[in-house]
């Protein structure tokens, strides 16, 4: 298991960068220096803002987009997160900055269902793919999302501090290997996760402490890295194996590990749950080429399950992408859960495959 963020969470009060923001980063980057002494790997450092939420015009935040880009290049902060858009141009922004992500949150909480705001999100999904399909990973709708979430594209700051975020698929497979039977699943796995997660949770409230920087959480969600021994889904098949009951299902799985997550009684923030992202996952992805799973299989687990439909590749079509976005805000609506949806449209090919070093090639899914 390795930390795959440690996100710091900036409310921006002016026009330009003052010292307190590079305050704030050196902060940051003295915690990963006494993660690194003791042993503690530590993927990326990011930095999330309330700077989509203001009221400045297009210009004005371009400058100041600008100004911070230049400055995270020389800090070692890989992702960069302008927060919930609002009337933003975004997929000029996007096309100019590689480093950045965005996230577009849709109001789920009225009364009336807004259909003008789903093709709204279809069609700069579908905008943002047609210059680069890739810039539909630093994009996403989002759904009930909390503040504080590591995780990108959908997060933003509304209280300034810092949260972290784990790629643990490793963890989930070593604990469901000693699993004798579903019965005891869950009592085992809160008293392997209390343990683990609590040596970081006074890690990290030292810290707070010592650095005089608000702590605001562990999101403590389940998510995969690339290979098979980081995947989520490889510690299902390990479950399955091990307890050989033809009855249990990813279903049930799924919202065993999210009972639990939820129950513990930690200093927790973001999602919390379980993430099967398409693209990030060795054996799910796996799944794809033997047409082994559909999107609507991905919907059923995001009914139980944390994260959404995420990294998952699509057809070109408003339409295909329209009904992604009402099945999500459905789903989000009914049970008032946090979801993202991450899609990347693409041309119809047999493989689709991406440059970069965090998406594993896949096939596209039947609905």
């Amino acid at each position: 298991m390795k930390i795959r963020t440690l996100t710091l969470f900036y409310n921006f009060k002016n026009r330009y960068i003052d010292k307190d923001l590079n305050q704030k980063i050196e902060i940051l980057k003295k915690i990963y220096d006494d993660l690194k002494e003791k042993n503690i790997e530590v993927q990326t450092l990011r930095l999330s803002t309330n700077l989509a939420s203001q009221r400045k015009d297009f210009k004005t935040m371009l400058s100041i987009i600008t100004s911070i880009d230049e400055m995270l290049k020389d800090k070692n902060i890989e992702f960069f997160n302008i927060g919930r858009v609002n009337n933003l141009k975004i997929e000029n922004v996007l096309k100019i900055y590689e480093r950045l992500n965005i996230s577009s949150f849709l109001d789920i909480d009225t009364k009336i269902f807004d259909e003008k705001v789903v093709k709204k999100g279809a069609t700069l999904t579908i905008e943002l793919s047609k210059i680069d399909p890739l810039k539909n990973f630093n994009f996403g709708l989002s759904f009930n999302i909390p503040s504080g979430t590591p995780f990108f594209p959908s997060s933003y700051s509304n209280q300034q501090g810092f949260s972290v975020g784990f790629e643990n698929g490793d963890l989930l497979q070593d604990i469901f290997k000693d699993v004798k039977n579903y019965a005891n699943l869950k009592i085992y796995l809160e008293k392997k996760l209390y343990k683990e997660y609590l040596f970081f949770e006074k890690f990290f409230e030292n810290q707070s402490i010592k650095r005089k920087i608000l702590f605001l959480g562990l999101d403590i969600s389940f998510a995969p890295g690339i290979k098979k021994e980081q995947s989520v889904y490889e510690a299902f098949n390990i479950l399955k194996r091990k307890i050989k009951r033809k009855n249990l299902n990813d279903l049930a799985i799924a919202g065993a590990i999210t009972e639990v997550l939820k129950n513990l009684k930690l200093k927790k923030t973001g999602y919390s749950g379980l993430m099967l992202p398409l693209c990030e996952d060795h054996s799910l992805a796996k799944l794809s080429f033997g047409k082994n799973i559909r999107i609507k299989d991905l919907l059923l687990l995001s009914s139980v399950c944390g994260c959404g439909i995420d990294t998952v590749p699509v057809k070109l079509k408003n339409e295909f992408v329209e009904s992604l976005i009402m099945d999500s805000y459905t789903i989000s609506r009914k049970w008032k859960k946090p979801l993202q949806l991450r899609v990347l449209p693409v041309e119809e090919k047999s493989v689709i495959s991406f440059r970069s070093k965090y998406l594993l090639k896949t096939k596209l899914l039947d609905y």
